[in-house]
C-alpha cells in the first residue's frame, strides 16, 4: 500500500508538472447495478475517493466532481444497444444463430 500511495503521489505531481493549474483530480461516485458484487464494488470506489480527496488537498490539487452518463434519454440507451448487439453478430455469425434459437 504504501508503494502504491508513492506512485499515486508521482504521478499526480508529474500531471501537475505538465498541466500546472489545469489539473484535477476527477471523482466519480459510480454505482455498480447489475454487476457481481455491486456493494463491494461500490465500497472501494468510496476508499479510492476518499484516497484522491487526501492527496489532492495534500498536493494543492483541485478536485472535480463528474457523473458518468452516456445517454440523455431511455431512447438513445436502446439504440446503443441494439448498435452493439448488431456490431458483435456481424463480428460473430455464431452469437447471431444462437440468440434466434
Amino acid at each position: 500500500m504504501k508503494e502504491d500511495m508513492k506512485a499515486l503521489e508521482e504521478t499526480i505531481k508529474w500531471y501537475r508538472n505538465i498541466f500546472v493549474d489545469d489539473y484535477y483530480i476527477e471523482l466519480q461516485r459510480y454505482t455498480h447495478q447489475g454487476v457481481k458484487n455491486h456493494d463491494n464494488l461500490t465500497n472501494e470506489q468510496e476508499k479510492v475517493n476518499q484516497i484522491l480527496l487526501w492527496k489532492a488537498k495534500e498536493l494543492g490539487v483541485e478536485v472535480i466532481g463528474t457523473n458518468d452518463v452516456r445517454f440523455i434519454t431511455k431512447f438513445y440507451a436502446e439504440a446503443n444497444e441494439y448498435q452493439n448487439r448488431i456490431a458483435l453478430c456481424d463480428s460473430m455469425p455464431q452469437v447471431w444463430q444462437e440468440a434466434n434459437n
